[in-house]
């Protein structure tokens, strides 16, 4: 696919990315570019894959961080994202440090999410076909719950939190749909947030929920919270509504899906393990 898109661009130097756990991902040099390359052969991981190539796109050039699109290929098996690789040191690497050392990357993806949900646009015509617009999967997990092999104690929190309104804005906002240190490159030429196949238009608490979750999980402490909130603007945060109900289902609701993901796959206990956790009042 690659020689065929790129003909005059000789592949070189394919390595593997760190992390790369929901793709098959790759360091490589196309032409005299360097590259990361995410390829998708499941029809679920294909239309992730779409859907982050569609969020990259619109992202051109508005000052959000994030990846540059080089290419999205379609092939009869597989779909293929290439992006030009940010130089960094990946966030799951940052854990390992000191907590004083992630106030600065914490406080940098808050301007991030900032920018991001500032953006204007509505959602496009054909979101709604292209899985862009949280609400209908928000939806679509709710109905899904009652296939899944869940225990009893988490169908009932999985529900009520899906049912929350914030799961149905009104007024829509481009969202990245798994932000946190786990997804972004850190250096000294600033912050860059990956990963955007969950990405789509839907309540913008939803990031800084998700964010709020990840920092309580590590256990890191009150500062973490409050470097997000100060890169984010404290003001714009608490118009949102930052209220603690409308935080805990959309986290809650954020590990159900990531449940339903795992379904059947090795992942699968450590999400019962997390969503049991969140239930019991990690967050």
């Amino acid at each position: 696919m690659l020689a065929a898109a790129f003909p005059d661009q000789p592949l070189r130097g394919l390595a593997p990315t760190v992390g790369g756990f929901s793709n098959l991902s790759m360091l490589a040099r196309l032409g005299g570019t360097a590259c990361v390359l995410k390829a998708a052969e499941l029809p679920a991981k294909r239309a992730d894959l779409r859907r982050e190539a569609r969020m990259l796109a619109a992202l051109r050039g508005r000052r959000v961080c994030a990846p540059t699109l080089l290419a999205h290929l379609e092939g009869a098996a597989w779909t293929l994202l290439v992006t030009r690789r940010r130089p960094g040191t990946p966030g799951l690497q940052l854990y390992a440090g000191p907590p004083d050392a992630l106030l600065a990357p914490l406080t940098a993806l808050g301007r991030t999410l900032a920018r991001l949900h500032a953006l204007d646009a509505a959602p496009p015509p054909d979101a709604a076909d292209a899985g862009l617009l949280l609400s209908l999967r928000a939806a679509a997990l709710a109905a899904q719950l009652a296939e899944l092999p869940l225990p009893g104690e988490l169908r009932e929190p999985f529900a009520a939190a899906l049912a929350h309104p914030a799961w149905q804005p009104a007024a829509p906002r481009r969202v990245h749909g798994d932000a946190g240190l786990h997804n972004l490159l850190w250096g000294s030429r600033g912050l860059t947030l990956l990963d955007w196949e969950l990405g789509g238009w839907g309540d913008p608490r939803l990031d800084l929920a998700w964010v709020a979750w990840t920092l309580r999980f590590r256990a890191l402490p009150a500062p973490c919270w409050e470097a997000l909130l100060a890169g984010y603007g404290r003001e714009q945060a608490q118009a949102l509504g930052l209220d603690g109900a409308a935080l805990k289902a959309l986290a809650l609701g954020q590990v159900a899906g990531l449940l339903a993901r795992a379904a059947g796959r090795p992942a699968w206990d450590e999400w019962l393990r997390r969503a049991r956790w969140t239930v019991d009042g990690g967050q």
